[in-house]
């Protein structure tokens, strides 16, 4: 069935995006089949990228949806992830707006409860470049907990964007393809952002492009409090399996409470709180935010407020106590963990995460679980080479206990 947007231009579609794995495309749609929906004119379209397992093919194509009209897109050659993603995005030009799911996502019941009230509130704000249904419950660049701070809103502002789980309008996608049309060389422009480190790492993804799109433009993402969907991380494109992404699923029916834009909690690309330049009485160009420990201050500024401790003088020292960790600056704890450094003064240090850091972020963890395994660990990541990146995990956090 062909896509009709005169049908569909006031419709949210669901888009299931697949390449070879039948068991998990099976689960994300069972997901959506068992959801609440407001009717039975939901459209679907499953988008399978070309692996020739016709075994899915067959699948996607029988699949019964009780929802409204199914459609089905099998590329007939191989366009790999970046860009079979960008070709999903494009297909907002059909709809209202579209929720795309990756197959490795299982939704909530309200998932789309959550979508259509957040696209009423917030779907024509300029400043808004995509609404997530996922909600991190990690700083992905630190490895450490992210926690926002929780007011009467069930949602907040991050200007880190959603892959598992992510809803654009047709101008919220157009704006961002048209924006990539005009930069001559993307990959640059990467390298040159104030951004992790680890983003510019990522040559296989397409969300580089629109991490770029975000901070060029200073857009945010608008989050849930609760996650809509959470994540299997299996493996596949990324060669991983871990469940280090699964996070706590809304489980009832809400009204969600969204207050404007100004009211929200604001949090940048390295998971800081906004309002932290408000509680420190300085300006948000003289200070530069380092809550977990990655913020390398590339734009060089005056004052630096870390969990590190840097060769520099140090003119204030802040209690790592309260929860989230921006409340011990705004409620002036002093103590020891967190610090507010003048880099116009050199002083001696070793430049090692606070010792506090640890206890505080991994309170749950079992240290000596840890440790105890650590030599097996190493030696079967060691057998097994592509798991480079829990080496550097497992590395991380032992320095985490261990320094200091």
């Amino acid at each position: 069935m062909i896509i009709n947007d005169i049908q569909n231009h006031d419709k949210i579609a669901i888009v299931a995006v697949g390449y070879n794995r039948i068991n998990a495309i099976s689960r994300l749609l069972q997901s959506l089949q068992n959801a609440k929906y407001p009717s039975n004119d939901i459209p679907l379209v499953i988008c399978i990228d070309c692996s020739g397992n016709q075994e899915l093919y067959n699948y996607v194509r029988q699949f019964e949806w009780q929802h409204g009209e199914k459609y089905v897109i099998i590329q007939e050659q191989r366009l790999g992830l970046k860009e079979h993603i960008l070709r999903c995005g494009d297909l907002s030009q059909y709809f209202k707006a579209i929720i795309l799911l990756e197959d490795d996502i299982f939704v909530s019941p309200y998932f789309y409860n959550y979508v259509v009230q957040a696209v009423n509130k917030y779907g024509k704000e300029k400043e808004i470049a995509e609404i997530s249904l996922y909600k991190h419950e990690l700083n992905r660049y630190a490895w450490l907990p992210f926690e926002p701070v929780k007011n009467q809103a069930d949602v907040f502002l991050l200007q880190d964007i959603s892959t598992w789980g992510q809803c654009w309008t047709k101008d919220m996608w157009h704006s961002f393809r048209e924006w990539l049309k005009q930069i001559d060389n993307i990959h640059e422009l990467i390298q040159k952002l104030d951004i992790p480190s680890t983003i510019k790492t990522w040559n296989k993804a397409w969300s580089p492009f629109f991490i770029a799109y975000v901070i060029e433009n200073k857009k945010t993402v608008l989050y849930p409090q609760i996650s809509l969907t959470t994540n299997f991380s299996e493996a596949g494109e990324h060669e991983l399996s871990s469940n280090r992404m699964q996070v706590h699923l809304l489980n009832n029916d809400i009204q969600f409470n969204f207050l404007e834009l100004n009211s929200l909690e604001r949090y940048d690309i390295y998971y800081n709180n906004e309002k932290t330049y408000i509680f420190l009485g300085i300006d948000s160009n003289h200070v530069c935010l380092d809550f977990y420990g990655i913020n390398l201050n590339k734009s060089k500024k005056r004052y630096i407020l870390s969990v590190r401790h840097l060769p520099y003088k140090k003119i204030k020292s802040y209690a790592l106590a309260l929860r989230p960790i921006e409340l011990n600056i705004e409620y002036n704890l002093q103590g020891e963990g967190l610090y507010l450094y003048d880099t116009n003064t050199k002083e001696s240090s070793d430049n090692k995460y606070s010792k506090y850091l640890a206890p505080y972020y991994l309170r749950n963890f079992n240290a000596q679980l840890l440790f105890r395994r650590s030599n097996e660990l190493k030696k079967a990541l060691r057998h097994n080479k592509i798991q480079y990146k829990y080496k550097r995990i497992l590395n991380k956090l032992s320095n985490l206990f261990t320094h200091n």
